[in-house]
């Protein structure tokens, strides 16, 4: 479905893009600073981290269409972060869970999820 941009759990192939690719930069990152080892390894944690940045990304979008608060404000017709007047209703989500509580979530149940997965991942991709 397309929705207009800023729409809470609105994503974009760009955007998607972009955060795989900032993933991967991240697991290259770490290949070359963090970890000595052999060319596979490195291709491994290369597609780890952009898959860990698309999967992150995508579970933000999620808590965000489902669970982030959306404030109306007729008087402006437009979305907005918070409710400031009595023209603002809310629209869909749970008012404690702000923009910024869905990203410090998503975040923290990303890195929960690639600690998990990331060194078994990294062993399968190194063997191929």
């Amino acid at each position: 479905k397309v929705v207009v941009p800023g729409t809470n759990g609105g994503v974009s192939l760009l955007g998607l893009v972009a955060s795989a690719l900032g993933g991967a930069c991240m697991g290259l990152c770490h290949a070359v600073f963090l970890f000595r080892s052999i060319r596979t390894d490195i291709l491994a944690l290369i597609v780890v981290g952009g898959l860990s940045g698309l999967g992150g990304s995508l579970l933000d979008s999620l808590l965000g269409a489902v669970a982030q608060a959306t404030y109306y404000d007729s008087k402006l017709n437009t979305i907005v972060k918070s409710p400031g007047s009595n023209e603002v209703e809310n629209r869909g989500g749970l008012p404690i869970f702000s923009n910024e509580m869905v990203n410090v979530i998503s975040s923290i149940a990303t890195a929960l999820l690639v600690a998990k997965w990331a060194e078994p991942l990294v062993s399968l991709l190194s063997v191929c």
